[in-house]
């Protein structure tokens, strides 16, 4: 199978870790390598069933969420929860385009990224034939992103990895980095990609470990939710 192998690191309070991005068509797989403030998690988007695991690589478990488990979620905690928390709307995230910027090795095209007209970050895009790729290969993680922004506060902590607004930054182009700064403008996390090219994946690379048990949804987000209080 043709594919597109990243690699990429992570800044998070002063810390550095290191992660993985699959590409394959509408597969993506993100695996984060512990170390700084990451643990060892991988998240797999699968283009053929629709579906999106978390796996725990040390409890040897995962969940798997899909399209109808998220509206039944989503009714289900909306009496409960601010419907405002829930992630952001479509549209509203908005790219001003600044200018060519160097990362790197990567010359890339910056945009700033605004949240209801307030700066929240940049990212910083190539067209992803410069490396191997296609839009095509975008969308696996643009699902992932939608995804867990639908999820919101219930999402996976690796989950705050991928910024608010990225399933609509990814149709930009393909990004080498991405930044979120607070209200004084100050970075709080960064996201860069170190390398990527071309490599064929085994098509296991995108299910759920064999051996793994199978975390019920509601009760792992339940979880989530208590520990996010």
């Amino acid at each position: 199978m043709a594919g597109l192998l990243a690699t990429g690191t992570v800044t998070e309070k002063g810390k550095e870790s290191k992660m993985k991005q699959y590409y394959d068509g509408a597969n993506f797989r993100m695996d984060f390598i512990p170390g700084g403030t990451a643990k060892d998690v991988s998240l797999i988007y699968r283009g053929a069933t629709g579906t999106v695991n978390f796996i725990e690589p040390a409890r040897k478990t995962y969940v798997e969420v899909n399209d109808q488990d998220l509206e039944r979620l989503l009714a289900l905690t909306g009496a409960f929860m601010n419907r405002g928390k829930q992630g952001i709307k479509p549209g509203e995230a908005k790219f001003v385009k600044k200018g060519a910027a160097t990362v790197g090795s990567w010359k890339c095209t910056q945009y700033e990224v605004l949240m209801s007209g307030k700066k929240t970050g940049t990212i910083c895009v190539i067209p992803p034939s410069q490396v191997g790729g296609s839009d095509a290969d975008m969308k696996g993680l643009a699902k992932l992103a939608s995804t867990l922004m639908k999820l919101g506060p219930m999402a996976p902590t690796q989950g705050a990895y991928i910024a608010p607004g990225l399933d609509e930054a990814l149709k930009l182009g393909f990004v080498v980095e991405a930044t979120s700064v607070d209200e004084a403008g100050k970075v709080l996390n960064r996201f860069v990609i170190d390398s990527a090219a071309k490599e064929a994946h085994a098509p296991t690379t995108f299910n759920a470990p064999a051996g793994y048990q199978k975390t019920d949804l509601m009760a792992a987000l339940s979880g989530l939710m208590m520990k996010k209080k």
